[in-house]
């Protein structure tokens, strides 16, 4: 699936180093992000029967990112599956759409807000701060090794919606 390429932008923050792309998707009317470089392929959801996906002879579970981050279930059909690959492991991740490829400069990037007090923090990186624009930044070794407190009993694992 074709991602929009943005133009590169920068805002003053807290590191120095080489700008970085994300591929960047839409989640409840909110944008995130993950390093490009751990992002191996992108499906549309409706195209995934069951509950993994299969890319070059591989087969990775999916997660659906709504359900972990405790977001409402999605009532449009459709969606994007974006599989990406950790250092010990890969998933597909559920999503409700594309947005585009986006260069971050280090600047840019900055903590997470003291809200976020929980286990997220260990699945997000932080907040690109862009013109007007945010975009969260998705840990890819977090979301993989995800692990809902005690007291959830749903899994973040699940196929989704069949359109």
């Amino acid at each position: 699936m074709p991602l929009r390429r943005s133009t590169p932008t920068s805002a003053k923050g807290p590191g120095p180093g080489p700008s970085r792309r994300y591929v960047v998707f839409g989640l409840d009317g909110c944008e995130y992000g993950i390093d490009a470089r751990q992002v191996r392929h992108s499906l549309l959801a409706r195209e995934v029967p069951g509950a993994h996906v299969s890319f070059l002879a591989r087969a990775y579970p999916l997660v659906d990112l709504r359900r972990l981050l405790g977001l409402p279930s999605s009532t449009e059909a459709g969606g994007l599956v974006v599989v990406v690959e950790g250092a010990a492991a890969g998933a597909g991740l559920v999503v409700d759409g594309p947005v585009g490829l986006l260069l971050v400069d280090p600047e840019a990037i900055f903590p997470l807000p003291p809200l976020f007090r929980g286990v997220e923090r260990q699945w997000l990186e932080g907040v690109a701060r862009l013109d007007r624009r945010l975009v969260v930044l998705i840990r890819v070794e977090g979301i993989l090794s995800a692990r809902y407190p005690s007291g959830h009993s749903s899994s973040p694992m699940a196929a989704p919606a069949a359109s």
